[in-house]
């Protein structure tokens, strides 16, 4: 039996049948008797990496609102604060970015464009599942697309072109110059560089201490 519920917190809301919790050991022990998990894992987020440059034009979808959110808002504390300790609403989040059109919208013509593909960058396809669910309950649901930058024991390399190549096949404008050359530079590589053989030098220091 749980003895309190209220001080049980949902810390991730992934998907309408996955939800992430964080709390006391004695409750989660407690409610995990009570709940057969289909993701045997609690995850703690302990680390932010900083903002990079995003475009002007680029939408975000808060996890802590759901909603829509304007960079005068990010760069609030308040809304850092939020990040940290509010729920993460991801499921009513991918929810607003299928459903809304006007996250699509052009700024040029003012049409407004369905989304229909979506792209995970992360470790792993870690959201695929919490986005497949998510979408199984979304009206046309089916018809958005996903795909991920990394798949697990797959070259990162290999399954980063399928991703690319997956998105073109579909329409998508795919151009990895401007990923690199964001400055408006063209640098030049250096694709004659001796090999540094990291794997032989742990060898070999790995039968030094054997051998000691």
């Amino acid at each position: 039996m749980i003895k309190d519920p209220e001080n049980v917190p949902k810390h991730t809301a992934l998907a309408p049948g996955n939800v992430a919790i964080s709390g006391e050991v004695d409750q989660i022990d407690a409610l995990k008797k009570v709940l057969d998990l289909k993701i045997p894992y609690l995850l703690e987020k302990n680390c932010n990496l900083s903002p990079g440059d995003v475009p002007e034009s680029a939408t975000m979808v808060s996890l802590v609102t759901g909603r829509t959110v304007s960079t005068e808002d990010l760069c609030k504390s308040e809304s850092w604060a939020q990040n940290m300790e509010c729920p993460a609403r991801f499921s009513e989040a991918l929810t607003q970015i299928v459903q809304n059109s006007e996250l699509g919208k052009s700024e040029s013509d003012g049409e407004s464009v369905l989304i229909g593909d979506l792209l995970e960058l992360g470790p792993h396809s870690t959201l695929q599942w919490p986005i497949e669910d998510t979408l199984k309950s979304i009206i046309d649901g089916d018809k958005v697309s996903y795909t991920s930058v990394l798949v697990r024991f797959a070259p990162a390399l290999q399954s980063t072109l399928q991703a690319l190549s997956r998105l073109h096949c579909l329409g998508c404008s795919v151009r990895i110059a401007n990923i690199n050359e964001h400055e408006g530079k063209l640098y030049k590589s250096l694709h004659n560089l001796p090999e540094y053989l990291v794997d032989l030098v742990v060898q070999k220091r790995y039968l030094c201490l054997e051998q000691r």
